[in-house]
């Protein structure tokens, strides 16, 4: 006989049998030997015997006890492990009681976070950009607000379909980026003196900005990924009476960071909440953020002066020197066309109007802009820092 064979057997507490009587709908169980301590959900225990946690529920108060037993290990070493008792009275649900807790659950699954797919892509992480501009809510061209909301939501619907092919393309989109380029509203005094073609007031402007805005961040938000919303100032935000005046208060009173900033109050009530991640400056006119390793900024463009290959040059080196950013990508808005362009190996780019169009530069330039916003993606694997452009 071996050393361990003549160990003394493990000291155990009386023994007690676990039971459950029922009478009915209701019972009694009594439970000596459960290894987790329960609270406030002894669902469990119902289990324990077999009877659903969906049909029966226990009862409180309920009764606990704990105690410690001997336990060998493996390489014959004694250890004490915890054990708990419980003692309780339960009885069946009713059938209004089921109907209602699964009311509750049809209610909650509605409200869940939609899942990310599987097969989705595992190539290196991207993110997806949805960068809109210039839609000057208010202005009377183009069909007024009435317009300015048809075009919004045709190229929200190409962004999402966009996100949708890419992915099944085998694109790893792990973030979206919802850029906006500034002049959100039209305003009704400021840089230009635009009252004379506004078909809505400012209280309008500023209420349609914030329920579309709104709107696209929850349509983003049911891809189930980070979404990081990236704002700037403008010149149809500022507030000042008389072209070349100082605004009123400060750069930083800026109905662009207005709107942002009451969005967010909004998201931040939401299911989204946390999901969404903002970038809103201060008084800054450049707007910097890292989208998928890639440092990005973000203005509106009416800051830019001289050629704007020297300015880009310029706001690159200063934001280098003195914040020890690199600008690898500069997104704008403001002349209301599309463009691209490598500045240095910094690209620029530039993304289309959403509002009406403009008789007047119809008549004095002989140009037309096209209204539009752009989609595509940026990666720091990707060449240039961004890929798979398209005009929304």
């Amino acid at each position: 006989m071996s050393l361990k064979d003549r160990q003394p057997p493990d000291p155990q507490q009386p023994k007690q049998r676990n039971r459950a009587e029922v009478l009915g709908d209701s019972g009694d169980l009594e439970v000596h030997d459960y290894p987790v301590r329960l609270e406030d959900d002894y669902s469990p225990l119902l289990e324990f015997f077999g009877f659903s946690a969906t049909e029966w529920q226990v009862l409180e108060p309920v009764r606990v006890g704990k105690w410690q037993q001997s336990k060998r290990l493996e390489n014959g070493d004694r250890d004490t492990v915890w054990l708990y008792s419980y003692r309780a009275r339960f009885q069946r649900r009713s059938e209004a009681q089921i109907l209602a807790d699964d009311e509750l659950d049809r209610l909650a699954a509605r409200v869940r976070l939609p899942r990310r797919s599987p097969g989705t892509g595992l190539g290196p992480a991207v993110t997806y950009v949805h960068h809109q501009g210039d839609e000057q809510a208010g202005k009377a061209e183009g069909g007024g607000l009435e317009g300015l909301l048809s075009r919004e939501h045709a190229v929200l619907e190409a962004s999402l379909a966009a996100v949708k092919r890419l992915r099944k393309a085998g694109a790893n989109i792990e973030a979206i980026a919802d850029v906006s380029a500034g002049d959100r509203v039209e305003n009704i005094f400021g840089h230009y003196p635009s009252q004379a073609r506004t078909t809505a007031t400012l209280r309008k402007q500023m209420g349609f900005a914030v329920d579309l805005d709104t709107e696209r961040l929850e349509a983003f938000a049911g891809f189930a990924v980070p979404i990081q919303a990236v704002r700037t100032p403008s010149n149809h935000g500022e507030l000042r009476q008389v072209i070349g005046q100082s605004p009123y208060t400060s750069a930083s009173d800026n109905l662009d960071l207005t709107i942002a900033d009451m969005v967010r109050r909004v998201i931040d009530r939401t299911r989204i909440a946390d999901q969404v991640q903002w970038h809103i400056p201060h008084d800054e006119w450049i707007t910097t953020c890292e989208l998928s390793g890639v440092p990005v900024g973000l203005t509106h463009g009416h800051k830019v002066s001289g050629k704007i290959t020297d300015w880009v040059q310029r706001q690159r080196d200063y934001l280098n020197f003195h914040q020890g950013v690199r600008l690898q990508l500069l997104l704008m808005g403001h002349l209301h066309h599309a463009h691209i362009q490598d500045i240095g190996g910094t690209t620029l780019i530039q993304t289309p109007s959403l509002d009406g169009g403009s008789p007047w530069f119809e008549a004095s330039a002989g140009q037309r802009s096209h209204h539009g916003a752009l989609g595509y993606l940026v990666g720091a694997h990707l060449r240039t820092g961004w890929d798979a452009m398209a005009v929304l």
